[in-house]
């Protein structure tokens, strides 16, 4: 019998084979039989893929009971590859005023963190959701603060004491953060605490940032806020914008200058309103001109009203007329109504020659038109009325033919939600 030869494959070669395998989950499950180091590089991809969950209300402890299992499964080696997880408190929203022993559901969070997140030193996503960032126990704080390689937050339903209690999580303050998602997060002192942040940003890394506004002025992006470095923010989605906001929503935006490449901005219908009713007087003050290399611009919700077409677009004019990105290629915009819409509910030909005037524009840099990059408007259409697709289709045909230009450079896109 001939002896088994023994076969050796370079690690970038390995890698490689393992990493075109990483969007099919049964190839990565047969990686992982070949030998233990493929298993290794297998189970990163696999759980990259994965979102662990460890939560106290009782839709999701079965599966928290699940996770801790296979976590105290003599010899499991689980643990270091987990990288997403969802820690999730008492989901107060769904609380009555009584019946549940709050006090306990806190008392196992705590344990859920301390006996069993400490185990998963590999995090690199991490959500926090639905509980009183001081209920924790300070051994619990300390748990979270110490995972070494955490590159995203998201908070979610959350309440701080102070703006300061959020940013310092950690003694380490996640030097590593690349990605920040606050969404409908709490603050019960609504002003900076005096703590000393000192003069450089908390997050010198982060990138994206990703906020849900309360009814509250937003101080995380005030200009003397020392937590966040606007001039690094690649990325940038701000929802529920409130005429509360606007100005230093404004103030922030031009601060990332020409780092920003990609922008969302939620309206929220109270400022659209209130735009609708002061856009004679005032335009509406949101400028785009200092972000020079925007690349995807997406505004949303525009509410489509029959009587108000005009003065409905005009803010959305008054935004656009301020790009001055030749590298915009993206442009999505996002509607509303009520009732059976109509393209007569929107003054869609002032949109058509705006974007038009700025893609034949020069920009006065090296001979380039100022959206000389754009490809594609969107217009995204949600509804509550049921449409069948005869309406999608009616539609659709009118919308082409308010946009005649844009429709025959083949740059509209209609979709319905």
């Amino acid at each position: 019998m001939l002896p088994m030869l023994s076969t050796f494959i370079p690690p970038e070669i390995q890698n490689t084979i393992i990493e075109q395998c990483q969007s099919d989950p049964s190839l990565l499950s047969l990686c992982s039989l070949v030998s233990k180091q493929w298993l290794a590089c297998a189970r990163c991809w696999i759980f990259a893929a994965c979102q662990a969950r460890l939560a106290v209300h009782c839709d999701e402890k079965q599966g928290t009971t699940r996770l801790i299992t296979l976590l105290l499964t003599p010899g499991s080696t689980l643990a270091p590859y987990i990288q997403n997880v969802i820690v999730e408190g008492p989901n107060l929203h769904h609380r009555a005023t009584s019946g549940f022993d709050l006090q306990a559901e806190y008392e196992l969070l705590n344990t859920l963190i301390i006996d069993y997140l400490s185990r998963m030193q590999g995090i690199r996503i991490i959500q926090l959701s639905a509980f009183p960032w001081d209920h924790l126990l300070p051994q619990a704080q300390a748990v979270i603060s110490s995972l070494p390689c955490v590159t995203s937050i998201i908070l979610k339903d959350m309440t701080f004491r102070r703006v300061s209690d959020l940013w310092l999580l950690s003694r380490t303050r996640f030097s590593g953060l690349e990605a920040l998602k606050l969404w409908r997060v709490t603050m019960e002192e609504h002003s900076f605490s005096t703590c000393n942040v000192g003069r450089m940003s908390i997050f010198p890394r982060l990138r994206f940032l990703d906020i849900v506004l309360d009814d509250k002025p937003c101080l995380l992006l005030s200009p003397s806020s020392a937590y966040i470095n606007p001039e690094i923010i690649d990325t940038l989605c701000l929802g529920n914008v409130s005429m509360n906001d606007v100005a230093l929503v404004n103030i922030f935006i031009m601060a990332t200058g020409p780092a920003l490449r990609h922008l969302a901005l939620d309206i929220a219908q109270s400022a659209t309103e209130a735009a609708i009713s002061t856009i004679a007087v005032h335009p509406f003050p949101i400028s785009l001109h200092q972000n020079t290399s925007l690349q995807t611009l997406e505004i949303s919700t525009l509410l489509l009203h029959p009587l108000k077409r005009r003065r409905t677009s005009q803010w959305l004019y008054d935004m656009l007329s301020t790009v001055t990105s030749p590298k915009l290629t993206t442009l999505n915009l996002w509607f509303t109504t009520r009732p059976k819409w109509s393209p007569g509910m929107f003054d869609f030909p002032p949109l058509e020659r705006c974007l038009l005037q700025l893609k034949d524009t020069d920009s006065g840099a090296d001979d380039h038109l100022l959206l000389s990059a754009l490809a594609t408007v969107r217009l995204n259409f949600l509804h509550t009325y049921p449409w069948d697709e005869d309406d999608h289709t009616f539609l659709a045909e009118q919308l082409r033919a308010h946009l005649p230009i844009l429709h025959e450079r083949g740059m509209i896109d209609v979709l319905f939600r």
